[in-house]
Formats: C-alpha cells, structure tokens, sequence
C-alpha cells in the first residue's frame, strides 16, 4: 500500500506507468496507421497527491521527463 502523500512533499510516491500504444489511422490516400505513444493515469494516489476530477494541469515536457503540476490552489 503506497504511503500518504504529505501536502509539504516529504513522503514522496514513484509509480511506474507503462505507455500505451495509441493507434492512429493514416489518411485516406494512405493505408494503415500510425502508432503513437499514451498515457492514461487514475487512482486513489492522484487524489492523495492533489489531484482531483476536473483539475487543470500544467504538464512541463523535457527529453525523457514529464513533470505534471496543478494549475489551481491545491485544497
């Protein structure tokens, strides 16, 4: 069971997520489709850090690195 997040960030979780294919159909001129990468996130531990239905996000893209921040007042 992953422990509490802390709202000043001291017990921090690390979850690992596997990317989804995400299959995109070519244009009509064109047979077959492309594959891209997707992420899909839920659960409990979204809640537990902040996160909760509705919430607008900031999503920062580095090479190799995502980093996923509220863009409202956590409550």
């Amino acid at each position: 069971m992953p422990k509490q997040i802390s709202r000043a960030g001291v017990n921090k979780l690390t979850k690992v997520i596997k990317l989804q294919p995400h299959y995109i159909q070519k244009r009509e001129l064109s047979k077959g489709y492309v594959i891209r990468p997707k992420l899909t996130m839920s659960g409990k531990w979204l809640e537990e850090a902040g996160f909760l239905p509705s919430t607008l996000i900031n999503v920062e893209v580095q090479y190799g690195k995502l980093v996923i921040t509220s863009k409202e007042p956590l409550l």
